[in-house]
């Protein structure tokens, strides 16, 4: 399912963005759907955060909205997890990053 959102995110921005909102959407209301896949929803985040190609803020926004809303309900992924420390370091970064780069001056 994440990479059918990578790929429409290359192709389809409007389709893509329904698709990361079905996601958000099932990370606020069934977030276990993420727990055992969280790093491959945190590989999506990083994808579409870090593509210079990509410059609609709005994907950007709900994608790492999803991760967040997952993160917040399950903090079990981090605390179980043996690389919980740079999930939360990827995470933050990714957050970080894009507040910097789309502040309006």
């Amino acid at each position: 399912m994440l990479t059918i959102c990578w790929e429409l995110t290359l192709n389809d921005l409007s389709k893509a963005n329904d698709a990361l909102s079905a996601l958000n959407d099932i990370a606020e209301s069934e977030p276990r759907f993420f727990k055992a896949n969280f790093v491959h929803l945190l590989e999506l985040a990083n994808k579409i955060c870090t593509d210079k190609d990509l410059n609609e803020i709005m994907t950007k926004d709900i994608i790492l909205e999803t991760m967040v809303a997952t993160l917040e309900r399950i903090p079990a992924i981090i605390n179980e997890n043996k690389n919980g420390k740079q999930i939360i370091d990827k995470a933050i970064e990714l957050i970080l990053n894009h507040l910097v780069t789309n502040i309006s001056p």
